[in-house]
């Protein structure tokens, strides 16, 4: 049996340390399946063909090939993250436009009298969710907020995580000045967040625009996103990263997640492959759903869900 400990071992051990590589270079977090296949592959290969004719001490055997097998499923069933999570997958046929999305959310409102105070709380709130999920209490978060419903759903996230024990800072590139929006800044400032710019965040959440932001982007915006970019910080998005619709793009808020509200959007297609998109339940109805030709997620089972490519 203790001979076929190391080959148990091995993948298990070398796919760990290359996801770690990985996440650090990368900020991916997680490797694919053709990906792990592949490496597992070429590993067997090398150890089983390569090193007994390089080494005698190296002895080949049928039976190491089950226990790299075995190591490489262990690796993905239980070091590899979010295999069993919830999870959709991205679909051009079925995302929706921003136009679409528009609508939608607009139909959402009127319809069924979701008040958008409400509909910017429960956004708020899995955008804390999200947050909390990558970075624990204690550590320094960034939020960046506009003078829109975006802008007030970041700050609904900075009331929950300042609650939640996070050092919570805000970046208010332009005044606040609409009604709700004001009343968010408020209640956050009253939970502790802070209206000052922290010299290294953990984590840099992009709630500047949304999906109703027109580009080219104004000055003050477009230097927050580049104040961004050239920051270490893990970056996130709520709805749709700044500067990604339109045309011509231009300078983008480079994020490392993205939290899409309600329904996927067409235009996220445009991310790079490493971007990691989740779906957030926004309280909208299946009537909804079913009037724009988008199947409703599941989000009975997890109502924040990993879109997969």
């Amino acid at each position: 049996m203790d001979a076929y400990l190391a080959p148990l071992l091995a993948l298990p051990i070398l796919l760990s340390l290359l996801l770690f590589e990985r996440r650090i270079v990368l900020r991916i977090r997680r490797l694919t399946l053709l990906e792990v296949g592949l490496i597992s592959v070429v590993l067997s290969i090398i150890f089983e063909e390569g090193f007994p004719r390089l080494q005698p001490a190296f002895v080949r055997g049928p039976f190491d090939y089950l226990a790299y097998v075995a190591g490489a499923g262990y690796f993905w069933a239980f070091l590899n993250p979010d295999f069993n999570k919830p999870h959709i997958m991205a679909d051009p046929l079925t995302g929706l436009s921003l136009e679409k999305f528009r609508e939608m959310d607009y139909l959402a409102v009127e319809a069924y009298d979701l008040s958008i105070e409400l509909m910017m709380e429960n956004a708020g709130l899995q955008l804390a969710r999200l947050v909390a999920r990558a970075k624990a209490p204690g550590t320094t978060i960034l939020i960046g907020v506009g003078n829109g419903n975006n802008g007030g759903g970041g700050l609904v996230a900075a009331r929950r995580l300042a609650a939640w024990g996070y050092h919570v800072h805000l970046d208010l590139p332009a005044p606040i000045t609409q009604d709700l929006p004001t009343t968010q800044l408020e209640r956050a400032l009253a939970f502790g967040a802070l209206q000052t710019l922290p010299k290294s965040p953990d984590v840099w959440v992009d709630a500047y625009l949304g999906f109703s932001q027109k580009l080219p982007l104004r000055d003050n915006f477009l230097q927050a996103v580049r104040r961004a970019n050239a920051s270490p910080a893990f970056r996130i998005s709520l709805d749709i990263p700044t500067g990604i619709s339109g045309p011509t793009p231009g300078d983008i808020f480079q994020a490392n997640q993205v939290l899409t509200l309600a329904a996927y959007k067409k235009v996220l297609l445009d991310l790079p492959a490493n971007t990691e998109v989740f779906l957030a339940d926004l309280g909208i109805p299946k009537a909804i759903y079913e009037r724009f030709g988008v199947a409703m997620p599941n989000f009975r089972s997890d109502q924040i869900i990993q879109v997969r490519w």
